[in-house]
């Protein structure tokens, strides 16, 4: 497991003036954030927004995201790093980071741990989130093609697994234990990025959290001209237009290229 015991992290927290549950807090931060940019720490301003907005996504509250923001602002500051004020807020403001099928599939062969193969499948394949997929009870997999997944804010909805997905879902169903009524049993987040590590390393990613795959797959989808409507049920959107905000927004210097001058 990553910690933040290393001495640059260490001075930072005694040389701070906080109250030490603050300092706990922020060394929480920091924790989760190696955990998240695979034991790195941040060296810019844009890679702490990011981690926000990652956050943000999860369904963290505005109260968690402000001191998570508040930390990493200061850690930066401390640095001598120059950084704006961290926007607490889950709106995707930039296109998603994503896996091209490429490098996916390497990601995917990468993994020797055959659960957490079937993890990374299943994510991709229903564009579920990670806890969506760890909760997963017995009961609620029909290997006719579907998992029923409950979404941020208690609402339940079975989502289609595909073909390519079945062959996944039937191995974990096949080898898990019964007595235990998840499907994953006891594993959780930390086992899951423990062990990324490694086929992440593998796999020869630059970066990679399993969020990824939940907007490589609503990408891929939009590529292959599904309609946005059916890709925002595939996610659990109540509103199509919250998918078409975070999947087809451009990159700025690709609007640069097709926005002309004014004609002045």
């Amino acid at each position: 497991m990553v910690s933040t015991t290393n001495d640059e992290v260490e001075q930072w927290l005694r040389e701070i003036e906080a109250r030490p549950r603050t300092i706990q807090t922020y060394q929480e931060t920091l924790k989760q954030y190696l955990i998240w940019a695979n034991g790195k720490l941040p060296e810019s301003g844009e890679q702490a927004q990011k981690f926000i907005t990652y956050l943000g996504d999860l369904g963290r509250s505005s109260g968690t995201l402000a001191v998570r923001a508040n930390g990493l602002r200061r850690y930066l500051t401390w640095k001598n790093i120059p950084t704006r004020r961290l926007e607490k807020t889950s709106r995707q403001l930039t296109a998603p980071d994503y896996l091209s099928r490429e490098e996916f599939l390497r990601l995917l062969a990468a993994c020797s741990n055959e659960p957490l193969r079937c993890l990374l499948a299943l994510l991709y394949d229903t564009g579920a989130r990670l806890n969506e997929i760890l909760e997963l009870k017995h009961a609620d997999v029909n290997l006719d093609g579907f998992v029923q997944v409950t979404r941020k804010g208690g609402r339940v909805e079975w989502t289609p697994v595909s073909d390519w997905g079945i062959p996944y879902l039937q191995w974990l169903t096949s080898k898990a234990d019964k007595s235990h009524t998840r499907l994953f049993g006891t594993l959780n987040r930390n086992w899951v990025y423990s062990r990324l590590r490694i086929a992440i390393k593998k796999s020869g990613l630059d970066h990679f959290h399993p969020h990824m795959l939940r907007h490589s797959r609503a990408v891929h989808l939009i590529d292959q001209g599904v309609d946005i409507r059916d890709v925002a049920y595939q996610l659990g959107h109540v509103n199509p237009g919250t998918t078409m905000s975070i999947y087809t927004r451009p990159q700025a210097h690709d609007l640069r290229k097709r926005i002309p001058a004014p004609d002045l």
